[in-house]
């Protein structure tokens, strides 16, 4: 898995992303926070979705930093992203 993380296309990246959350990969979520500063705004948003399904707080600072990025559906992820892990708590 970690060398699709590495791949050239960013839609093969993204996938990976997606995998690893749909696994509970909760404790590769470093590497997840890494890509938050993948160039491809598709890998941005798939980081943003993942870490509010693994529902970490340790994202929170990515994704209120991933909520200011140039990318409307990087926000918009980020955003909800956040709200699930905020909603989770109470």
């Amino acid at each position: 898995m970690a060398g699709l993380l590495e791949d050239d296309q960013e839609r093969v990246r993204a996938i990976a992303i997606q995998s690893l959350a749909d696994m509970g990969a909760g404790s590769r979520l470093d590497t997840l926070l890494d890509m938050a500063d993948d160039e491809s705004a598709q890998v941005r948003t798939a980081v943003a979705i993942a870490i509010g399904s693994l529902g970490s707080e340790k994202g929170l600072a990515t994704l209120k930093r991933l909520s200011d990025d140039e990318d409307l559906s990087v926000k918009l992820a980020a955003v909800t992203a956040a709200g699930r892990i905020g909603g989770s708590k109470g």
